[in-house]
């Protein structure tokens, strides 16, 4: 118990130095609010995601143009006026695309247990966009960045799953299942 309340004392000193230094992207503190693991764990993701991941991975033009849409807006996007799909768009307002890169990163990193954490209903929203965006013939290159990031998402999501090892955790081995 010692050490997790020392660390806990630790984060805040952190924090509160990086934040008297007036640092850019300084992390949430209410990550220390959380009830469980399980929480805690999702946020650090988050954190990761906003931190380091997105600056690192995506184009900056990319982001400030994307960060700001919600589901709804990308399916506007996506689709061709010519083939104006019968969808309903309100459903797609529940999330936006920080959500989005939030999901393909949990996926990539747990691939079917970040199905726990993802509304199945989010998930054929994902399968939609990435087959609207894929009848999208454009010359766009924002259009064609959210072509690749949705069938980036829909790969990871619609894959075979990962889930044929074992842990001997009395060895400190995964062993690969036939």
């Amino acid at each position: 118990m010692f050490p997790i309340l020392m660390s806990y004392f630790l984060c805040i000193r952190k924090f509160d130095t990086l934040k008297s230094q007036n640092t850019k992207d300084i992390w949430n503190i209410d990550i220390l609010k959380t009830k469980n693991y399980h929480d805690f764990t999702l946020f650090h993701l988050k954190e990761l995601v906003r931190l380091r991941f997105v600056p690192s991975d995506c184009p900056k033009s990319f982001i400030e143009k994307a960060s700001k849409l919600s589901g709804e807006d990308l399916l506007n996007l996506s689709i061709d006026s010519a083939n104006s799909n019968k969808i309903n768009a309100a459903k797609f307002k529940t999330w936006n695309l920080e959500d989005a890169l939030l999901n393909l990163y949990q996926l990539q990193s747990a691939d079917e247990l970040a199905k726990k954490d993802i509304p199945e209903s989010r998930l054929l929203q994902f399968k939609i966009l990435h087959e609207n965006f894929e009848k999208l013939n454009t010359e766009d290159e924002f259009l064609n960045q959210l072509k690749t990031f949705f069938r980036v998402l829909y790969k990871l999501s619609s894959g075979d799953p990962t889930d044929h090892f074992e842990i001997d955790f009395k060895k400190g081995m995964i062993l690969k299942l036939k």
